[in-house]
């Protein structure tokens, strides 16, 4: 656990956050090797992923910045976010299925908010 811990701290770190989104844009290589990655390495590999959609989110003021100070807290949002994006789809799926008449006849898609507003009500602060 304590490995895996100090592991989800690398992938915080800015520094490696910048290697991961730098790497495909320099052809930057983050391990020795770029193929049979070891256990650890696809670990590293998801949690630098994970971190920079979380780090997205907040940018993009979805979620604040508390969310990073316990491991607890992170996983409890992305849990609620990976939630409420199923929510979301699902109803939308559910909408596309019954289109809705336009005055001039034609079936028309009904089209949902973007899951992400409906998100923002639900800001963890």
């Amino acid at each position: 656990m304590r490995l895996l811990n100090e592991i989800r701290d690398l992938a915080k770190t800015n520094y490696y956050q910048t290697l991961f989104a730098s790497a495909k844009e320099i052809n930057i290589q983050i391990f020795n090797n770029n193929k049979d990655f070891s256990e650890l390495q696809v670990v590293f590999l998801n949690y630098l992923n994970f971190y920079k959609v979380l780090y997205d989110e907040i940018s993009q003021d979805e979620v604040t910045e508390i969310v990073l100070k316990k491991h607890i807290y992170e996983d409890a949002y992305m849990l609620y976010r990976r939630e409420n994006y199923k929510k979301m789809k699902k109803e939308s799926k559910e909408k596309n299925h019954s289109p809705k008449k336009s005055s001039k006849g034609k079936n028309k898609e009904t089209v949902t908010k973007d899951w992400r507003i409906d998100m923002h009500k639900g800001k963890i602060k």
